[in-house]
Parts: structure tokens; C-alpha cells; sequence
């Protein structure tokens, strides 16, 4: 949920009172076909971000359409002459797309019908057309009525609003839980996990050495599935050429090819026994590393590292003594002594150790290179091992990526549901008492305690707006279980005190057990209500809302896979991210978006980098407008707004806080939105700042920033940053008068950014800026 707060005083009427909400079902062919239909709809307002998905993830989805998997609803608004797209602009141009011969479908976004690949819409057989243009599709029509007189403002805050609601949810998934789900019948998975979670030692010093800290608080039950799910990838790297994996742009999709091509297909045993000594090993070193290197004992980036060379050390046939492990340590906390160590690692002229296992860019290219080549050095001098035929060997790589895997079954595992039922929540409470309910399988993640996200799903039901549908998997035991709709499930039996049945067969409450709404924006006389004090109207308000059941028989569906589907409704490609200009562009003042993309069009490659399918440079735009508000406040430094650091042998530059952007923007689209437009303004001034010093020539730009190197990138976020600090004083008219000598101060300060001296620090810097 966006953390952009507005003002809704002004139509929390409308919301309670006078906003219809129509539920319709369409075809495929009425909607897209239909040209009177569809040449009425702006599947693209300006508030909705770019069309985002690559052909990957849009094949999948057509592929989820073919398979009969319910989609969620497109929301509408019916404005005076147009239906806007509120949400679904994505899944709307991408079913557009595939209707007009512009998607060819991906083979790796088909996970089912690989029989498609290649081909387009046109392509298929008629049968397979008329089934997706047959395809049933739910739309969600909101409009105002008896509202004469909405002006446009007061429009453009429902719209706004509809769309943070259907684009919150409760949590989405996260990797681990997506993980656990993908891997849940894996024999070697499910054996991990009972040993890691049956082996309180191994389980606890897993978490020490391994468990990000941010994941330290999470119950037993999702810490040991992140674990495990960790443990998997540490088995599998020592197979990966390590200079392939760094530069993959899904390291989940390397892992997972690997795994199942060279680590299920080996005994069991064999495995588990390996991991076990390599852990022991991993014990020892702990031990040691608490004595003798306080910066290592608790880095995770180490441990991995570590797993890795004593795998392929104890694969090589080779013991670790504790001799060895006292000389490893020699080599790490007197690194800058041994030449031998720096091979093959770059960016790190200082030889600074801590540098190597700096989390900050841990994931990058180098980075990773850099820490498994640190490694790799220590281990190679000590055991007489080359560890460099583990770092590089490209070919064997790409022919592992390029084959297909287990066979493919060109079968067509359609869906049998029925058309989605409605019941009342007081109906599927009911239901839950009588059936064998199972609200939590175990590809379930646990539930996410969030009370603010929790309220505002319950404001949601109370204003009558419909959430989306529950997906129940009825097995062939009779038993039920809940697909997708886990969390929301939870939410509301929470808030009106009920129990259920956990897996355990139990009768428990949710974590959430009578909470109090909070932060509400529409229903705030609401606001720290429980269901023993919220009154009997909401109360009843919220048995009788209604809400989309699809049940899906096991019985009628004997190829279907629940785990599919559960995947397939939960992988939610490019999601909108808190503190871009994606977000931001949804919310904020209609004003300010329509001067960011403004400046962004007029001076994208002239200046700035292109524009992108993800608004980088609208976003790039917004931050500088932010530096110059905040720069004209009083007492505010440079020092106030942007974070200036040392990194290897470069000065570094990037926002604070972007949080702070966002609620400088949420404020403002609130009580003033025209000052950051003259803040938009004076970015548009540091523009001719930048077009006077480099006499209107791009080429001279690169020249300016000091990259003399072609083909790397030099107009970075970054570059901009220090250029907007060393410009914000200086008027334009003096810079028009001392051109020359001014470029050449800036061009030689980028040149000490490029390449700063050892001994030069961040304050001295900050002292010339």
C-alpha cells in the first residue's frame, strides 16, 4: 500500500453514499473486439505506470488465460465520455497485444503448453482462438451518481483511490514464500526442512550464520523455510561457474536449472552427508572466526562464501584441519600482506578485506566476483586446488541453460471450475464450521500481521467494495483447501474474533484475533473500533458482504495442480515499488506528474538518459526537483538530502531518503503543489545550466562527467546528483560569463568522483563541494 497520504475530506461522501459498483462478466471477444466497446476505454490514464511486462512474463500470463486460471477483474471508472482502466492496465494491453499479432509466445514464460511456443495469436489452431476469445473475463464497474457537479479534482481522488485499493492487497509474496511453493514436492526439500527443523543445534546455527537479519523475528516455521530454501542454493552454487551466475539476470532460474539437473539426480544420502560435514566445518570456522575476526563472525556473505570452498574442498577429496582453518585466518586478517590474494579482484585498491564483504552492492557483478575470487585465492594457496575452473566456464554454462530439462508434455490441462458462486461472509463461515477446511496448506506461507493493511481491507468491505475471489482446491479426500485468499480469509475471521481449524487440526485465533481499525481515511469515525464497539449496522454490514467463491473439484480436474495455480496467481511480474515515480505517478498531484514527464520528453539523450519502460528518468527528475525544494528551505545542508560516501576508489552520491521524497510529495498534492512545480522549474533551469556548459553539444557531456572510456554508462542518477550540487549556487548568467573556466573546475571534480586518492576523504570533499 502507498504510504502517500491525501486529503479525502472532501469525497468521503461519495465513497459511503453515492459511488455504484457494478459487477459484470464479459468474453474475451466482447470486450476486444467489440470496437464500439472497446474504443471507449483508456486502458492507459496518466496515472497508470507504462506497460512493463517483457514477453516472458506476458506469455505466462496468456498461457494462465488458455489453462482457464481466473484472472483478477479489470476495475473501470466511467468518466463523461470513457471507461479508464483503473487496475489491469497490464494484463489489458497484454491481452490487446496478443489479439493483434504483436506477442509471440516466449518459451520459457510457457510452463504447460510448450506446443505454443512461437507463435502468434493468428497462429493458433481456431479451436484454441475461439477458447480465449471465449474466455470469461470479471469487470469491476465504478462510477459516481447523483453527483452533479464532480469537478475534476474530486474525480481524479476517487479514481486515485479505487487504484490504491486494488493495487495494496494485504503482503504480497515474497521470494522465500514463492520458493517454498515452487520446491514443495521436492523429496530433498522436504527432507532439509525435517532435519533442519527437527535438529534444534543445526536449526539455530543456520539462523546465526545464514538467516538475514531482517527475517530474525519470523516464526520457526518460516524461518526454517527461508533457511532451507538458502541451504538449496548453497548445495547447488559449487556446480555453477560462478563469473555466469554473477552476471545472470535470474539467478532463481540458475539455481533451480541446476538443481534439478545436477543435484536431485544424486543419492540422497550422499547429499544430506555432504551438507552435514560441510555444516560441521562451517561450526569450526565459527568458532575460530569469534576469536580472531569480530567483522566476520556475523557477515551471511562470508558464510556463503565459505560453504562453497569447503564443498568443493571436501569434494577434491581433502580434509580442513584445524590448522588449516587457523592459516585461513592468517590469510583474511592480514590480507593486504599476501599479493596473492588480490588476484582477479578489481575496484579494491585500498586491499581492504571489510570492503570485499561490504553488504551495500552485494549483489552486483563485481561484488560477488570479487568476494568468491577473495575466497577462492585463500583456499587455492593453502589446498593446491584450482578454484578458478569453479569461477569461469562459460560454454558448459550455456548448455546447461539451453537445455529443455525434464520432457515436456504437449497436453492442454485446462481447468474445469464453475462460474465463481457468491456467498456472504456469514455463509463461508458457516461452510468452514461444516466442511474439512484447511485455510493454511502447507504451500501456505504463515500470516503477515499488519494491522493498517488489515483495517483497510475491512474499510473496503464496509464501503461495499468488492475484494478479490477465494480459490478453493476441493480435494479427492473431500477436504478443502484454500489456494489464494489465505490472508484475507484471515483478516476477516480476525477483526469479527472467530476461530478456525489450523493444519494441526486445532482450534485456534488468527494473530489478529478482535483487532482495532486504524488509520482509516473514508470511515475515520472508525478508527480504533474492534467488533465489540464498531456497532451492529457495520457488524452486519461486513456478514452480509458478498464474496466470489471458485471451487475447484479434484475430482472433475484430475491433471490440475493446486501448487500451479497458487504460483500462478501469486507471481506478480514488476510490481509497483514503494518510492519510484511508478508509485508516485499514481498518486500525487495531477500537476506535478504532467511537468515531470514534460521535462522528462523534452530533454531525454539531449541531457538525461532515454526514457524507460519503468519511468528511471521521471523518477531522476522528481529527485532533483526534491533536492532543489528541500535546498531552499531554511537550515537545510547538502548534507540534509543527499548521502555523499566512499566507495572502493569513487565518491558516491544518491538521495537520503526516498521515503522522504514521497512524503515531501504527499504533502504537498495536499496543501501546495505548486511549489514543487517552481521546484520543477529550477530543475528545468539546472538543465540550461548543464545545455550553457556544454554549448548545447551532447558529446561534450561524457567529456564533462569525465568518462573517457566508451560504452560505459556516464549519465547516471549519480553524476547528476554531484553536477545539481556543484551548479545550485552559481546563477546562469555567471556561468554564461565564466563557461570555460567553470567546466574545467567541474570536469576536474568528476575527475577525483572517478578516481579519488586513498587518503582522501568524504569530508574533505564535502569541504571543496
Amino acid at each position: 500500500m502507498s504510504n502517500i497520504q491525501l486529503d479525502y475530506s472532501d469525497i468521503t461522501d461519495i465513497f459511503k453514499e453515492k459511488l455504484k459498483i457494478e459487477n459484470i462478466v464479459k468474453k474475451v471477444s466482447s470486450i476486444f473486439l467489440n470496437q464500439r466497446y472497446s474504443g471507449k476505454i483508456n486502458y492507459k490514464p496518466y496515472f497508470q505506470r507504462n506497460y512493463v511486462w517483457d514477453e516472458e512474463k506476458a506469455t505466462y500470463f496468456i498461457e494462465s488465460i488458455l489453462l482457464g486460471t481466473e484472472i483478477p477483474p479489470l476495475v473501470l471508472f466511467q468518466t463523461k465520455d470513457k471507461n479508464e482502466v483503473i487496475d489491469g492496465r497490464q494484463r489489458y494491453e497484454t491481452i490487446k497485444r496478443f489479439l493483434e499479432d504483436k506477442l509471440v509466445l516466449k518459451g520459457k514464460g510457457l510452463h504447460s503448453l510448450k506446443v505454443l511456443e512461437g507463435k502468434k495469436y493468428s497462429q493458433l489452431d481456431e479451436s484454441t482462438r475461439e477458447l480465449f476469445e471465449d474466455t470469461r473475463i470479471r469487470i469491476l464497474q465504478f462510477n459516481v451518481v447523483d453527483e452533479p457537479k464532480l469537478d475534476e479534482e474530486k474525480e481524479e481522488k476517487i479514481k486515485k483511490e479505487i487504484f490504491r485499493r486494488y493495487n495494496s492487497g494485504i503482503t504480497p509474496l515474497q521470494k522465500y514464500d514463492i520458493d517454498r511453493a515452487a520446491y514443495i514436492d521436492d523429496n530433498l526439500s522436504k527432507q532439509l526442512y525435517k532435519k533442519i527443523y527437527s535438529d534444534n543445534e543445526l536449526y539455530d546455527f543456520l539462523c546465526e550464520i545464514i538467516l538475514p537479519k531482517s527475517k530474525k523475528k519470523a516464526n520457526k516455521r518460516d524461518k526454517v523455510n527461508i533457511v532451507v530454501s538458502l541451504v538449496r542454493n548453497l548445495i547447488t552454487l559449487p556446480l555453477i561457474p560462478i563469473y555466469s551466475y554473477s552476471k545472470g539476470s535470474s539467478k532463481a532460474e540458475i539455481i533451480c536449472k541446476y538443481y534439478y539437473a545436477k543435484v536431485v539426480t544424486e543419492d540422497e544420502t550422499k547429499i544430506l552427508d555432504k551438507f552435514t560435514a560441510v555444516v560441521m566445518c562451517l561450526i569450526k570456522f565459527n568458532a575460530t572466526c569469534k576469536e580472531k575476526n569480530a567483522y566476520l563472525c556475523n557477515n551471511n556473505l562470508f558464510y556463503e562464501v565459505l560453504y562453497w570452498a569447503i564443498d568443493i574442498v571436501l569434494d577434491n577429496g581433502r580434509k580442513i584441519s584445524d590448522g588449516n582453518i587457523e592459516k585461513i585466518f592468517e590469510y583474511i586478517n592480514n590480507a593486504e600482506c599476501y599479493p596473492q590474494l588480490w588476484n582477479h579482484i578489481i575496484n579494491n585498491p585500498q586491499k581492504s578485506m571489510e570492503l570485499i564483504f561490504e553488504s551495500t552492492g552485494s549483489h552486483y557483478y563485481s561484488a560477488i566476483n570479487n568476494r568468491y575470487n577473495f575466497i577462492a585465492n585463500i583456499f587455492q594457496d593453502i589446498f593446491k586446488i584450482d578454484f578458478q575452473k569453479y569461477m569461469k566456464n562459460s560454454d558448459i554454462f550455456s548448455k546447461m541453460m539451453e537445455s529443455a530439462g525434464e520432457k515436456d508434455e504437449i497436453s492442454h490441462y485446462k481447468i474445469n471450475k464453475p462460474l465463481p458462486e457468491t456467498l456472504t461472509i456469514e455463509d463461508i463461515i458457516s461452510d468452514m464450521k461444516k466442511s474439512r477446511f484447511l485455510i493454511r496448506p502447507n504451500y501456505q506461507r504463515s500470516e503477515v500481521k499488519n494491522i493498517q493493511k488489515a483495517s483497510y481491507l475491512m474499510e473496503s468491505i464496509l464501503l461495499g467494495i468488492n475484494i478479490p475471489p477465494l480459490f478453493i482446491y476441493k480435494r479427492e479426500d473431500k477436504i478443502k483447501e484454500v489456494v489464494d485468499g489465505q490472508q484475507r480469509l484471515l483478516t476477516i475471521l480476525g477483526f469479527l474474533g472467530k476461530t478456525y481449524i489450523d493444519e494441526r487440526g486445532e482450534i485456534v485465533c488468527t494473530d489478529k484475533d478482535k483487532f482495532r481499525l486504524s488509520k482509516l481515511k473514508i470511515l475515520s469515525e472508525l478508527n480504533g473500533k474492534t467488533i465489540e464497539t464498531v456497532g451492529d449496522k457495520f457488524e452486519e454490514k461486513i456478514l452480509e458482504f458478498p464474496m466470489d467463491i471458485i471451487e475447484i473439484d479434484a475430482e472433475q480436474n484430475p491433471d490440475f495442480s493446486q501448487i500451479d495455480l497458487f504460483l500462478r496467481l501469486n507471481t506478480k511480474p514488476y510490481p509497483i515499488k514503494e518510492n519510484t515515480f511508478e508509485m508516485w505517478n499514481a498518486y500525487i498531484d495531477k500537476d506535478i506528474v504532467t511537468k515531470v514527464k514534460e521535462i522528462a520528453a523534452q530533454y531525454e539523450k539531449r541531457v538525461f538518459k532515454a526514457r524507460d519502460t519503468r519511468m528511471k528518468l521521471e523518477e531522476l527528475i522528481t529527485s532533483l526537483g526534491y533536492l532543489d525544494y528541500r535546498m531552499n528551505q531554511p537550515h537545510t545542508e547538502i548534507i540534509n538530502v543527499l548521502n555523499i560516501y566512499k566507495r572502493n576508489d569513487r565518491m558516491c552520491a544518491r538521495i537520503m531518503s526516498k521515503d522522504n521524497v514521497t512524503k515531501i510529495l504527499s504533502e504537498l498534492s495536499n496543501t501546495n503543489p505548486k511549489a514543487f512545480v517552481k521546484a520543477l522549474e529550477n530543475v528545468e533551469l539546472f538543465v540550461n545550466k548543464i545545455l550553457t556548459l556544454i554549448e548545447d553539444d551532447t558529446e561534450k557531456l561524457r567529456e564533462l562527467f569525465n568518462h573517457s572510456k566508451k560504452g560505459v554508462q556516464y549519465k547516471t542518477d549519480q553524476n547528476f546528483y554531484f553536477l545539481w550540487a556543484l551548479l545550485f549556487k552559481i546563477s546562469l548568467e555567471e556561468l554564461q560569463k565564466r563557461r570555460k573556466e567553470e567546466f574545467e573546475r567541474i570536469s576536474k571534480i568528476f575527475s577525483l568522483i572517478q578516481k579519488t586518492p586513498s587518503d582522501y576523504t568524504t569530508e574533505i570533499f564535502l569541504n571543496e563541494l
